[in-house]
Order: C-alpha cells, then sequence, then structure tokens
C-alpha cells in the first residue's frame, strides 16, 4: 500500500510539473506586443513602403483590409482571463504570410513571436473562416445565361466556338505526411496537390457581380 501511495503522489506531482511548464510563457512570445512582426515590420510597412507589403501579402493593405472586414468578426475571440490573445488582424496576416510563401511553422512562431502549435492552430481555424466567407464570392458557380455568354465571349475574342473556358493546372509542392508513401509523388519529383483551374477567355475567376 505504501509503495502504490507513493507512485500515486509521484504521478500526481509529475503531473503538476508538466502542467506548470505547458502554461508558462516563453519570455520571447510575452514580447509579441512590441517586438512580434506584427507590431514593427508589418506596420512600417503599411507606413512607409506599400510595395513591400505587396510583396510580403501578395495584395495591398486596401485589400488587407477589405478581407479582414469581411472575416474579421469571425476571428475574433473572446477570452476574459487572457490579455495576450492574437486579434483577428494579426491572425490573418499570419495565414496570408503563410499563403504566399509558404514558410516553415517555426520560422513563423519566431517572426511573430507566438507558439508554433498556435500557428499552426491559427492557419487552420483561419484558412476555414476565409472559404465560409468567401466561397460564393469568388467561386460562384455560372447559371446557364452566364455559361452562354463566355462561350460568346470566347468565339468573339478568340474565333474559338462553343467553349467555355480554359483549363491550366498547377502542381503545389507540399511535405509529404509520415506513411503516405506515393501519394502526392509527382512526375516532378516531388510530393505536391493538383490545383485545376477553368478560367472564362480574360482568364480571370468568375465573380459575383
Amino acid at each position: 500500500m505504501l509503495v502504490v501511495a507513493y507512485i500515486l503522489e509521484t504521478n500526481e506531482q509529475q503531473a503538476k510539473k508538466r502542467a506548470k511548464r505547458r502554461c508558462r510563457v516563453r519570455k520571447i512570445f510575452s514580447k509579441r506586443a512590441q517586438h512580434g512582426a506584427f507590431a514593427n515590420l508589418i506596420g512600417e510597412m503599411r507606413l512607409w513602403d506599400e510595395d513591400k507589403y505587396y510583396n510580403y501579402f501578395r495584395m495591398s493593405s486596401v485589400q488587407f483590409d477589405d478581407l479582414l472586414h469581411l472575416v474579421g468578426p469571425q476571428l475574433q475571440k473572446n477570452d476574459q482571463f487572457r490579455t495576450d490573445m492574437l486579434s483577428p488582424a494579426e491572425r490573418l496576416s499570419i495565414t496570408l504570410r503563410y499563403l504566399a510563401i509558404g514558410d516553415h511553422m517555426i520560422s513563423m512562431s519566431y517572426l511573430h513571436r507566438v507558439g508554433k502549435s498556435t500557428v499552426s492552430a491559427v492557419i487552420k481555424e483561419t484558412c476555414k473562416e476565409l472559404w465560409l466567407c468567401l466561397k460564393d464570392i469568388t467561386l460562384k458557380f455560372p447559371s446557364q445565361n452566364e455559361w452562354l455568354a463566355i462561350a460568346e465571349d470566347f468565339e468573339q475574342q478568340w474565333h474559338f466556338p462553343n467553349c467555355i473556358g480554359a483549363l491550366d493546372g498547377k502542381h503545389v509542392v507540399i511535405t509529404a505526411s509520415p506513411h503516405s508513401g506515393s501519394s502526392f509523388y509527382n512526375y516532378k519529383g516531388s510530393h505536391s496537390v493538383g490545383f485545376l483551374e477553368c478560367l472564362p477567355w480574360e482568364k480571370s475567376f468568375i465573380k459575383e457581380k
């Protein structure tokens, strides 16, 4: 009985230590508001260098604000016990930068001064909300009359009748997941997912008018 009691007490102490470690915020992360990329680099580019801002996010500051206006309310997190919550703008900036260059999670973690697991969760959550907000705007399915109008444009512009779209594809390189085998392996010698697009004659996605 004494041995069992000792083991239980030891396990409880170890569990408390692990919980304490998990709750501790690293000092470099606690300085996010003062030294993180959003408060410094991104803010400076927004004020003084719009070209670099566009290069960083692949969109202008005006476009960023428009997107934030759409998705921001869904990204707002309310927790009265925490004062270090990421703002919707920070969440969007982390996600857009990741989508722009596909950087490593650990690099994003250091740049924005948040934990790697936080970066991963933010990107996943924000991408989901972006899809929900934009799918009916950016991926609108044409009506019958719109298909006919697209075919007419192809014939007028390219003298190509009965055509409703130009198809093209792109390999988006990814890191293969463990035990995936040859599932995502392509003939170029890398792992990727295929991105296929069908566009009207002017090569722009069909949008809600």
